[in-house]
């Protein structure tokens, strides 16, 4: 299924839900590969501005109630650049929530493709709390947030730790090579470090230079739990380059 297809899909089933003014149909979608031709404009200006600001209730709210297929393909492609550049726990978390909600409102086998793509972003939010928990202050944050999202997406954890071993063990390598490649565009995880006991006084970072050890460290933690994970010598070359 190529990116676009999944994407009008996404689109679709989500305006399903939205209070429309007129009917929407895969004409109405924009492409949110890498080849779609989408200029950001206003749109995407106020979310980098929501997201500056640290304002997670509106921009949550700026990006789930679109109105147009226009407007949810700016917010999902929006979505996907920051995933993978600068975004932080919460974008995962963000965007397996859109997901989820797409697949409980489409029909199989469209459904199970969309809960796959949930599970993904479930794993990636709750290991990028892993590898860059190390950087707050107030160290309750990022259980805290770990068990915020678990919450928020039970149904998705429930999904997720159901799935045959060797289909898990492949979205947990994905994920792991993601992670890698990603470390080098890192930045301080806001959203991460407010949600602990003490989010008004310390909620800050500390201050340390040689975060890619930390990071690291962490995955190779994780790696080490999840055992039956053997990434092939390109990830283990680039990982260690990094």
């Amino acid at each position: 299924m190529s990116r676009y297809n999944f994407y009008a899909l996404l689109l679709i089933a989500l305006l399903s839900q939205t209070s429309c003014t007129k009917s929407t149909s895969a004409s109405d979608i924009t492409p949110t590969s890498s080849e779609a031709k989408i200029t950001p404009g206003v749109y995407e200006a106020k979310l980098d501005d929501l997201l500056a600001a640290h304002d997670f209730e509106a921009l949550d709210s700026a990006v789930i109630d679109v109105k147009d297929g226009e407007t949810a393909s700016r917010a999902l492609k929006w979505l996907e650049l920051k995933e993978g550049h600068d975004g932080s726990s919460y974008i995962g978390f963000l965007f397996s929530s859109l997901l989820w909600r797409a697949a409980v409102s489409v029909p199989e086998p469209k459904s199970t493709e969309f809960k796959n793509q949930a599970a993904e972003r479930f794993l990636e939010a709750q290991w990028e709390i892993e590898t860059e928990g190390f950087q707050c202050v107030d160290s309750s944050a990022p259980k805290a947030r770990a068990e915020f999202i678990d919450n928020k997406l039970l149904p998705i954890s429930v999904y997720y730790f159901k799935l045959p071993d060797a289909q898990r063990h492949e979205l947990q390598k994905h994920i792991i090579t993601y992670l890698v490649l990603g470390f080098q565009n890192r930045t301080n995880d806001t959203w991460l470090c407010q949600g602990g006991k003490q989010a008004n006084a310390m909620s800050g970072f500390v201050p340390y230079k040689n975060w890619r050890e930390k990071r690291h460290a962490a995955l190779d933690s994780i790696i080490d739990e999840a055992k039956d994970i053997h990434p092939p010598q390109y990830f283990d070359d680039k990982y260690r380059m990094q």
